[in-house]
């Protein structure tokens, strides 16, 4: 790994053949994780991030429901169903015949 001159650490040399103690993953591949953070704000940003997604589908369904009362109210007719699927295989309809 290069060195990180703004966390203040040193190059990690690749060497062909070496042995290293083991170490947790997150350390190997978060070098900038700070860890002097307080749990309050590690807490709340997580809650924020959950927040987003969260409120993202729920809008969404809002919208959706909210277009299907309003275009019945509006007069309009329910979507059609497909019912091909509901037919047994082999039953004509009045196109086919």
């Amino acid at each position: 790994m290069p060195a990180d001159v703004a966390l203040g650490l040193p190059e990690l040399a690749a060497e062909p053949l070496f042995t290293r103690d083991g170490q947790p993953e997150w350390q190997v591949l978060q070098r900038d994780t700070k860890l002097d953070i307080p749990p309050w704000l590690w807490l709340s940003a997580s809650l924020v991030v959950l927040a987003c997604p969260v409120t993202l589908v729920v809008s969404l369904g809002w919208a959706r429901s909210g277009c299907r009362v309003r275009s019945r109210a509006a007069g309009w007719p329910a979507a059609p169903r497909d019912t091909a699927r509901s037919r047994p295989a082999g039953s004509r309809t009045s196109r086919q015949v």
